[in-house]
């Protein structure tokens, strides 16, 4: 359908309404699978050179440690594609 770009895949099934199509269909116990940017999509993460030169992992939200019942929400929900992050601040230098 968009062979080998992530980001390619996902803004096109987003469009189209294609996101929650599958994502009924797999909560009804359909079984997916794939290879490249489609074998991504079925998972909660992986990693990609979509968004860039540089390898790097599909990423949904980040949230600062603080929001951490916030993330764990994302997560729940179940409509992510990609990592959901905690980011912790790093302490300051005294």
């Amino acid at each position: 359908m968009w062979g080998g770009s992530v980001a390619g895949l996902l803004s096109l099934w987003r469009l189209h309404g294609l996101d929650s199509a599958l994502r009924a269909a797999w909560q009804s116990g359909t079984v997916f699978t794939g290879i490249s940017a489609g074998s991504i999509c079925w998972h909660t993460g992986g990693t990609t050179d979509s968004f860039g030169p540089e390898l790097r992992p599909v990423i949904h939200a980040t949230f600062p440690l603080r929001d951490a019942a916030l993330a764990h929400a994302a997560l729940e929900a179940g409509d992510h594609v990609g990592k959901i992050i905690l980011t912790v601040a790093r302490p300051r230098p005294n």
